[in-house]
């Protein structure tokens, strides 16, 4: 290869390379511009709302909120049988105090996991009358959300589906 054919392709090189990179940049303006349009069409949308309809959204949005916090800070203490119990005891107050019925059906769901998860966590320690007691209050729960039939088994296996649904793992 002559010396001309190597400079050639080298300049072709820089300039596909300079192209690249340059390309990053206004995607990363245009990106920017998109998400701002995008969050005052949100709030525009947000401000049409009825004064009777904000307070509850607002009281739907900050159940869901409180849930999910409760939820990652159980999910952070894996299958720490004390994270559990106050995980429990947290998103029971939450159901006692929810106002929303939007919010129900998430908080439930949560408190069936952590029941189950409390479950599991009581038969590892051999503790077969907690586990009992979690696994029937789990049952409870998800009957409440129309889960008929469901052995201990399936009802295990599908909290771990869940959990890992929310936690994938590489």
């Amino acid at each position: 290869m002559t010396i001309e054919k190597q400079r050639r392709i080298g300049v072709w090189f820089s300039l596909a390379l300079g192209i690249l990179v340059l390309s990053f940049w206004p995607g990363r303006i245009a990106g920017a511009r998109i998400a701002i349009y995008w969050y005052q069409y949100q709030e525009r949308e947000l401000g049409t709302l009825d004064a009777s309809q904000r307070p509850h959204l607002e009281s739907a949005l900050s159940e869901l909120e409180t849930a999910e916090q409760l939820r990652v800070f159980s999910e952070v203490g894996g299958k720490d049988q004390e994270k559990w119990l106050a995980t429990i005891a947290a998103l029971n107050r939450l159901k006692q105090t929810s106002t929303t019925q939007e919010a129900q059906g998430v908080i439930d769901m949560d408190l069936g996991i952590a029941y189950l998860t409390a479950a599991t966590a009581e038969g590892q320690n051999n503790n077969k009358e907690g586990a009992a007691k979690y696994m029937e209050s789990a049952r409870s729960v998800f009957q409440s959300l129309g889960w008929q039939g469901y052995s201990d088994d399936a009802l295990t296996a599908a909290a771990e589906r869940e959990l890992e649904r929310r936690n994938p793992h590489p």
